[in-house]
């Protein structure tokens, strides 16, 4: 029996200021004096085996909370008064958002040993969850303040037959449920509703089948696994004119297939090399209402945001023994991505191409394996894409993350 502890705490603060107009005038000012977060989480595991090792257990509790606050600051002119006499008149906003949120979970996962190949795993994890959001709104010649509170609690079970068909094989089916829980959608335009308006959880059901086998004498490791995921009432990013303009809704139902295989070989000593290949086909299955983002409906024959049909990865690694006892490893990573888009409006703006990447590094080991030094090059062809692109409709823009140029590093490492 072994007992685990794993404690984590992260913190931010954060301020910007955008010009969003792109002018030297103040046309649209957006500021964040004060963006913040905290969080803490705490999860304990017991872990071990009875019944002559056939029956394995996992059992455990989690705990995590989490404080943010965002304060934002508008500013937007109108026209000087009849006659263009006089200075513009200014439109001030201050927003302030404070969200509290606690999560608590039991889990449990049971792996009986039916037979020496015949293996049966069981699990659950019970969530509670509670999550409050409280908005000031304070304008030129109004005030507003709402606030919300959530409280939800789900099972998600999980159950997986696993068959050895060799002593290096075996094939999986396995089923398992999960959640993500609702919330409050923090941007509105114009008259802030009370009560806010809130969007609900999202449920998924996974089914997966596989083969993972080790081949040639362990110089091939193959791994191959089909799943399918239902999705109800999937959260989405959306600005949607049901009862309010938000930045999050439910889109309805919606399912993904997926197929993934991964090969990783050593045909020459000191070689390794690999392929990931991944296919995807995702489909809308049933709209929740007649959902309207950034002012274009919203289809069922959209494509999800960020389900591209195919991606595929290669990967070299060369290690060159020096006589010494020291060594050299050579790494090199490509990657290919079809097509996709970023938003579930489906614009052009939002269409990212199909792009590759490379990238590749060089270590040194000393022979005593206790320090390192090397090289890294990451997109060294220089790939020119976005991470993600948002559309600003009021605006008629759209915003990007564009993804970093070529850049190199070097790194030197001491074991203790």
């Amino acid at each position: 029996m072994e007992i685990k502890s794993i404690t984590s705490y992260r913190e931010f603060d954060y301020f910007t200021y955008n010009d969003i107009d792109f002018s030297p005038h103040v046309v649209f000012h957006n500021m964040h004096p004060e963006f913040s977060q905290e969080q803490f989480s705490q999860e304990l595991q017991l872990t071990g085996s009875l019944m002559n090792d056939r029956l394995h257990y996992v059992l455990g509790a989690y705990y995590f909370a989490e404080e943010g606050t965002e304060y934002i600051y508008n500013q937007i002119p109108f026209p000087a008064a009849a006659g263009g006499a006089g200075a513009p008149t200014y439109f001030f906003q201050d927003i302030f958002r404070d969200v509290d949120n606690d999560s608590k979970a039991i889990f449990a996962q049971l792996t009986y040993d039916v037979s020496d190949k015949l293996h049966l795993t069981l699990g659950d994890r019970y969530t509670k969850s509670k999550k409050s959001f409280d908005l000031l709104t304070v304008r030129t010649t109004s005030s507003s303040f709402q606030f919300g509170e959530l409280e939800e609690s789900e099972h998600t079970p999980m159950a997986s037959v696993s068959y050895d068909v060799a002593d290096d094989a075996m094939v999986y089916v396995t089923y398992s449920e999960g959640f993500r829980d609702g919330g409050y959608p923090a941007r509105f335009t114009g008259v802030v509703p009370n009560p806010l308006p809130n969007y609900d959880p999202e449920f998924l059901t996974n089914y997966e089948v596989g083969y993972k086998a080790t081949l040639a004498d362990g110089r091939i490791r193959l791994n191959a696994a089909y799943f399918m995921m239902d999705y109800e009432d999937m959260q989405i990013t959306a600005t949607s004119t049901i009862g309010a303009q938000t930045s999050k809704a439910n889109l309805g139902d919606a399912s993904i297939d997926g197929l993934e295989l991964e090969i990783l070989a050593i045909p020459v000593e000191n070689l390794t090399l690999g392929v990931n290949i991944g296919l995807l086909d995702d489909e809308i299955d049933g709209l929740r209402g007649a959902l309207v983002s950034s002012g274009l409906p919203i289809r069922q024959d959209n494509d999800l945001p960020y389900t591209p049909d195919w991606t595929l990865s290669l990967t070299a690694a060369y290690e060159i023994p020096l006589a010494s006892g020291a060594k050299i490893n050579l790494r090199a990573d490509y990657s290919e991505k079809d097509d996709y888009y970023t938003s579930i409006e489906n614009t052009i703006d939002t269409l990212e191409g199909e792009h590759r990447i490379m990238n590749a590094a060089v270590t040194y080991t000393s022979p005593d394996g206790n320090w390192s030094f090397g090289l890294i090059g990451n997109n060294v062809t220089d790939e020119d894409y976005y991470q993600s692109r948002t559309g600003f409709s009021s605006l008629d823009l759209t915003f990007g993350q564009p993804v970093r140029p070529r850049t190199f590093s070097a790194f030197f490492a001491y074991r203790m």
